[in-house]
């Protein structure tokens, strides 16, 4: 799994990279982008169904600035971090049409907590998932973790 990560901000993308350094780092890629341009740059190549956009805006203009590139977005799974709280800027980030929406004072143990599940994984519990088996007749005899 790939994530684009867009944070104009180094201070907001350090404490991104604390909260997700608990991903395994063979199933997942992260490439960071400092600019909105050179994310933009990298949605124009093909991307994988597997590929997860986070966007950690720095102020409203940033996202604003994405409006025009939205048809790059329309594939990908999107998480926007708002810089502040206000309504003008939920509007906007909404109008990306994103998975998850966080505060602009999160820590990113939400964010990270979304991206695991985005993923397939559950922190603790792994990729054992409940599976029912079904008998003959239809019915359910037992079930198991698979």
């Amino acid at each position: 799994m790939r994530f684009l990560v867009c944070s104009p901000d180094q201070n907001r993308s350090l404490k991104f990279l604390q909260a997700t350094s608990s991903l395994a780092p063979d199933a997942v890629t992260l490439d960071f982008f400092q600019s909105l341009e050179s994310f933009c740059e990298r949605l124009r190549k093909p991307v994988s169904p597997n590929t997860v956009a986070v966007i950690v805006a720095g102020d409203a203009e940033d996202l604003r600035n994405l409006l025009p590139k939205n048809d790059f977005l329309w594939n990908l799974r999107i998480i926007v971090v708002l810089p502040d709280e206000s309504r003008e800027t939920l509007t906007l980030a909404r109008t990306l049409r994103p998975r998850y929406i966080a505060s602009g004072k999160s820590d990113f143990s939400d964010v990270a907590a979304v991206l695991v599940k985005m993923a397939g994984r559950r922190k603790g519990f792994g990729n054992r998932r409940k599976k029912t088996i079904l008998g003959e007749s239809g019915r359910q005899n037992r079930s198991r973790q698979a």
